[in-house]
């Protein structure tokens, strides 16, 4: 993946991709420029060196944060657990 026109590998579990590309689409942009936002907000965050910051956690931290805003997650009647089901008596 090149990223500000430098090449990089990312290595992020599947669910990770799959939702970073559902917040792309639903922002109307491409991946990779999500992905080179998530890089600029983690780089300001933490005010580190680009060569230190570990792209692969920003964007893990970035995806936990958006569905704990926008998702489910934010639910008062709802607890995700683990396996995806709400947490409670069966």
């Amino acid at each position: 993946m090149r990223i500000r026109r430098r090449s990089t590998t990312i290595l992020l579990e599947l669910p990770f991709w799959k939702a970073l590309e559902e917040i792309a689409d639903s922002r109307g942009m491409n991946l990779n420029t999500l992905i080179e936002q998530v890089e600029g907000d983690c780089h300001r965050r933490h005010k580190r060196a680009q060569d230190k910051t570990n792209l692969a956690s920003c964007l893990r931290v970035y995806c936990l944060e958006h569905l704990t805003k926008f998702g489910e997650a934010s639910s008062s009647t709802a607890t995700p657990s683990i396996h995806g089901r709400p947490a409670g008596p069966a």
